[in-house]
């Protein structure tokens, strides 16, 4: 995730002055922010008050009069909700958002809460005037729920072209187990379900699938499988959601 050595990083700490952190996208990074795959190999490192920004090879500098910062092991970086605001100068819309997302949302595997509110957000955004805009205008499309930064785009795109809201890894019990599909639109009984090259390269996620869309489909749910290449043909896979939806109203009206 990182893209950067960790001992380069715990080398440069121990030169940084005080009031100055690792930030944007090197402090999304360490704090396990998604971010594009282009951005996460360059350092940055802010520096606070009236202090010059650093000048090393490598390392870009910045320059911020109100810089909270705080300590992730030896490396000192700045605060989740503020690094977001950081990021808004460097990333598109909908990566922005996919950030602010993960940010939001609750690691529901790994048991761990959120690392900050829409409120921090908020809050942050009022912190820095660099990329407030920008940052303001994301906000508005952030959400509690998201587990990728896949999930935040197809999110995007589904209600970009007038679909609802869906529901994000929604708890629902069918059978004696709980599934969370990753969008989930309950009036349609419709799951998509965002697939990783690991769910195709491991065989015991390959198998949990399978299990997965049998149980969905038993019960009368339908399950769109969406890939990397899909959300490279958008067009095509709206049309794949809108079937979807279609035959489950069909199958609905049948059942009345």
């Amino acid at each position: 995730m990182l893209g950067i050595a960790p001992d380069r990083l715990e080398s440069l700490a121990t030169v940084l002055r005080d009031g100055e952190a690792f930030s944007h996208t090197t402090s999304a990074a360490l704090w396990g922010i998604p971010l594009p795959r282009e951005d996460r190999a360059r350092i940055h490192v802010t520096a606070s008050g009236g202090a010059n920004r650093i000048r090393r090879p490598g390392v870009t500098g910045h320059r911020a009069t109100d810089l909270p910062i705080t300590m992730l092991g030896i490396l000192p970086v700045t605060t989740p909700a503020y690094t977001w605001v950081q990021l808004a100068q460097l990333l598109h819309h909908d990566d922005l958002v996919a950030a602010g997302d993960s940010l939001v949302t609750p690691r529901r595997v790994a048991r761990k809460p959120a690392l900050a509110s829409i409120d921090d957000l908020s809050r942050a955004i009022l912190r820095n005037a660099r990329g407030a805009a920008r940052a303001r205008r994301a906000l508005v499309d952030v959400r509690v729920g998201a587990e990728s930064r896949m999930e935040t785009l197809v999110r995007l795109l589904l209600v970009r072209s007038g679909l609802p809201e869906p529901d994000l890894n929604p708890a629902i019990q069918l059978g004696p187990d709980v599934y969370h599909p990753d969008l989930h639109y309950p009036q349609w009984q419709l799951a998509i379900e965002y697939l990783g090259d690991q769910h195709r390269t491991d065989p015991r996620e390959w198998g949990r699938d399978i299990q997965r869309r049998e149980a969905f489909e038993h019960r009368g749910h339908k399950v769109i499988a969406v890939t990397k290449h899909d959300l490279a043909e958008p067009e095509r896979l709206l049309a794949r959601v809108c079937r979807g939806i279609a035959q489950q109203q069909e199958a609905q009206r049948q059942r009345l």
